[in-house]
């Protein structure tokens, strides 16, 4: 419907419709131009009786419009046209009801409309008042801003006053024989608000000029006939407004002392409405501080509620842990009544040995006398020799054979370097004979000796075989462990002391079902006098605590945001009391009731300070860490048997790393060396405690003989993170770590294209797999994909395949990446292709060793390998991208490593 309709009272007085309803009159025939949805016509025909043909542009009123019209001609006013279907028709009234205002040439359609009016006809037009008030204001303010409707309607082409729209309808052929109009005025208060903007002082005189009609005006309806009138139609028309006029200023003086009596009452009502709001903005505050204290009470209930079911489930389990805890003093109680039985046979058994002692220790007091005497004798021979030696010190002689005793002092050393050449001239003749070593192979996959133009034996045999190389497709070590291995810890067969007692540290968070397990487990811990657990938590919202203290450990609590590896396991070390202090983690289980024992008698039998162990892995251990481990552990040289490591002859980033490895997984060490150093470091802690132990003389144990249960099934983001968080620790702990160069440029680039070879490896190569297969088969597959990659080039991104492999914020995290990534079409040239190459090398030598054919669930399990793989080596090298790229220039890579590092 237009927008211009309107509903039509008669008895207004102040409505245009209506007046230009009455000027008409009754039984009259009409055309009306611009008669929108027939509103007006419909007036006309219901209740004047009128004959009324339209014209409009709009098609869909004009279809309204022929409801109420005898006819309607639809089309534009300006082309004319209806003046051939009205020509001669001899209509009484033509009305333009805020119509001319529309029009390009006014002038035109009104000389036309002189030949379809009867010599008595007459035309009746309204139009707004560009003189109006409220536009003078507003230009006096320098504004002029169209409008959807009103006198600046945004669809008008004219603007009238009262002189030109007269001046306009007479030019036009016709006589003026009336104007009236209806009044939008504005209140003396606005006017002199306005001109006081202005710097303008409203005077008596600028007041009554603005009250004028030619100002009050907000329309003029204009009637004009076809034929010429006897009087003047202007002195008419102004001649019948003059005693309106006077009138007019009369009433004004008459509400002039009303209106400032109203203004008066308005100030009155101004300052009552000020009070009110006032009163109104203070019961509005209490309203909110109702409304706030009954939402803390709906929160205090909902807490409630929440704390009963939480109450309730620790009842259950409470009342669970008490049904265990019976059939486990049942249980103890039989143990108990055994151990009784033994130890009455144990006591007599001690009791004989203990009569043996004393007749012993009898013999050894005898002795002891003896020695004492003997120990005076050899006092004063000893101050004889003193004397003697003071003498052969000053003589000349001593101090001439000085350069031969240096030689006699430094040929343990010479002798040392002298067997490790012959030994390593020894290994080289022997592994050449065996025909083990691959020439060929070990320069194919080390690239770096092929360069260096060494014999690739030598390098082996001095280099590779220390950094986890390997000799050939066999991922056996082909050197001899006694050159692989330093040290191993003596077996003295030592006792452990009545006074030893260990604190057992466990840093805590949501520490889950096995919670319960690790804490029972160290409870039957047998051989130690006495173990004190210390569990630091550092926000769970399980039953962690509450199963800690049912087990008599003693708690900590501390801030999540708080919480780091050192902080927390420095706090539970603050609060130990024992000799020893044994760092685990929640997730770990000793593998029988003599670990800790086996663990301490290591510790006491070796001149180590410090002891870390192997891992078993647990029933559902992924592919990824398996192979992970046993590649750390070949590297690290953990896998020849139980070590002691030391300092290094060779300060070199892998001699020191394999020399200072510790592991707070299962870490113990003497509370008095822990005082002294303690850990630093958010992350790292353990290998860093371990390195200042070792470069300060002291000695570590690592035990392959003796292991802790313990392995993650973790996602890819979360190895995607602790890559990341590794090398950036390593570099930091470790200056001299080789970091790669990684660019920024073509990095993410390289990382979509990577994620696509990998995607396609797994959906397409092996899921083409005829299984089963051997497993020669599936490593040859992998690495013709991989092989194949890097003679590609990159290809333009499409999608992020779905795949079940990735976990969601890994998934979020490669979209971040890809979303509008723009990459060139160039041969390759990065980085991760290279790096998955050679880990799925390292995983085809433990999957040939581990399994003879590969069926449908290893490859299921390999293909996740694959994906974790992928994130792993995705963190290393965003570290060692950051770590390359200047501080000034690291902004596109800083927002992903901040938000990795959080929550490792």
């Amino acid at each position: 419907m237009s927008k211009y309709f309107q509903k039509i009272d008669l008895n207004e007085t102040s409505s245009v419709p209506a007046k230009i309803i009455n000027l008409v009159g009754k039984d009259k025939r009409v055309v009306e131009f611009g008669c929108a949805s027939g509103y007006m016509s419909k007036v006309l025909k219901e209740k004047c009786n009128c004959e009324v043909i339209g014209l409009e542009i709009n098609k869909e009123d004009a279809k309204i419009a022929e409801a109420f019209c005898k006819k309607v001609i639809t089309g534009d006013i300006e082309d004319l046209k209806w003046h051939k279907e009205l020509e001669g028709s001899n209509l009484d009234v033509a009305v333009f009801a805020d119509i001319l205002e529309h029009l390009k040439f006014p002038e035109a359609v009104l000389r036309k409309t002189k030949d379809i009016l009867d010599k008595d006809g007459y035309i009746l037009v309204s139009v707004p008042n560009i003189a109006n008030i409220s536009i003078r204001l507003e230009l006096l303010l320098g504004s002029f801003e169209y409008e959807k409707l009103g006198i600046l309607d945004n669809t008008h082409l004219k603007y009238f006053t009262l002189k030109s729209i007269v001046n306009l309808i007479e030019t036009a052929g016709f006589y003026v024989d009336s104007v009236d109009y209806v009044v939008k005025d504005l209140s003396v208060s606005i006017i002199k608000e306005t001109l006081k903007l202005l710097d303008l002082t409203p005077t008596g005189k600028t007041i009554n000029s603005f009250n004028k009609i030619d100002a009050t005006a907000y329309q003029f309806i204009v009637k004009a006939f076809n034929q010429k009138q006897k009087q003047k139609v202007v002195e008419k028309v102004f001649n019948e407004q003059i005693p309106h006029i006077y009138s007019i200023d009369r009433q004004i003086a008459d509400f002039k002392h009303k209106r400032s009596e109203r203004e008066k009452h308005i100030k009155n009502l101004e300052d009552d409405r000020i009070e009110r709001e006032k009163h109104i903005k203070n019961l509005e505050k209490i309203r909110a501080e109702y409304v706030q204290h009954v939402e803390n009470l709906e929160k205090e209930r909902a807490e409630r509620k929440r704390h009963i079911n939480n109450l309730e489930k620790v009842r259950f389990e409470y009342a669970q842990h008490v049904e265990n805890l019976e059939h486990e003093r049942v249980e103890r109680e039989k143990y108990i009544h055994q151990e009784c039985e033994n130890f009455a046979v144990e006591k007599k058994l001690r009791e004989k040995i203990i009569k043996g002692h004393e007749e012993e220790i009898s013999c050894l007091q005898a002795g002891l006398a003896e020695k004492r005497e003997q120990s005076e004798l050899l006092k004063r021979q000893l101050d004889g020799k003193e004397v003697i030696l003071e003498k052969l010190l000053n003589s000349k002689s001593w101090k001439l054979t000085a350069p031969l005793r240096w030689l006699l002092l430094n040929s343990r050393k010479l002798e040392q370097k002298l067997k490790a050449f012959c030994f390593l001239s020894l290994q080289y003749l022997k592994i050449k004979k065996s025909g083990l070593f691959d020439a060929e192979y070990y320069l194919k996959h080390n690239s770096d000796v092929a360069e260096s133009g060494m014999n690739p034996l030598a390098h082996y045999i001095k280099f590779g075989a220390k950094e986890g190389r390997l000799a050939g497709r066999s991922a056996q070590s082909i050197i001899e462990p006694e050159y692989a291995e330093k040290v191993f810890y003596p077996e003295r067969g030592a006792q452990i002391a009545e006074n030893d007692t260990v604190s057992v540290i466990i840093p805590t968070l949501n520490g889950g079902k096995d919670f319960f397990s690790l804490l029972h487990s160290f409870k039957r811990q047998k051989g130690i006098k006495k173990i004190e657990m210390i569990v630091v938590d550092s926000g769970s919202a399980d039953n962690t605590l509450a199963l800690a203290k049912d087990f008599g450990a003693e708690t900590v609590t501390i801030p999540s945001e708080k919480f780091s590896h050192s902080f927390a396991r420095n706090i539970g070390a603050e609060r130990a009391s024992g000799r020893y202090l044994l760092f685990v983690t929640q997730d770990i289980l000793p593998s029988s009731d003599f670990w800790l024992y086996e663990m301490l008698r290591a510790l006491k039998n070796s001149d180590a300070v410090a002891v870390s162990c192997a891992e078993f892995f647990r029933e559902d251990v992924d592919l990824f860490y398996r192979i992970s481990s046993w590649n750390h552990h070949r590297i690290m040289g953990f896998d020849n048997g139980d070590r002691i490591l030391s300092m290094p002859e060779s300060e070199s980033y892998l001699e020191l790393r394999k020399n200072a490895q510790l592991s707070d997984i299962a870490c113990l060490v003497s509370n008095e060396i822990f005082k002294k150093y303690k850990f630093r470091n958010d992350y790292a802690e353990d290998l860093d405690f371990g390195l200042r132990l070792i470069k300060d003389g002291y000695k570590l144990a690592f035990l392959n003989s003796t292991k802790i249960i313990h392995s993650h099934n973790r996602p890819p983001y979360y190895y995607l993170k602790r890559a990341l968080v590794d090398n950036l620790t390593l570099k930091k702990i470790f200056p001299e770590f080789q970091v790669p160069f990684v660019g920024t440029d073509g990095f993410a680039g390289d990382i979509v294209f990577t994620f696509d070879i990998v995607s396609r490896l797994v959906r397409e190569d092996l899921n083409s797999l005829v299984l089963p297969c051997t497993t020669e088969t599936l490593i040859d597959t992998v690495d013709k994909r991989l092989k194949s990659a890097l003679l590609s080039s990159y290809t333009p991104f499409k999608r992020m395949y779905d795949c079940n492999y990735i976990d969601s914020d890994f998934r979020t995290f490669l979209k971040n990446i890809f979303t509008g990534l723009q990459v060139g079409k160039k041969g390759y040239d990065g980085i991760l292709v290279h790096a998955m190459r050679g880990f799925m090398q390292i995983a085809g030598h433990y999957i040939d060793n581990s399994y003879d054919l590969i069926d449908e669930h290893i490859l299921e399990e390999f293909n996740a390998c694959i994906y974790k793989a992928y994130a792993y080596q995705l963190g290393a090298h965003l570290a060692y991208c950051y770590l390359v790229t200047p501080a000034s220039k690291r902004q596109k890579i800083e927002k992903f490593v901040n938000e990795l590092t959080i929550g490792i």
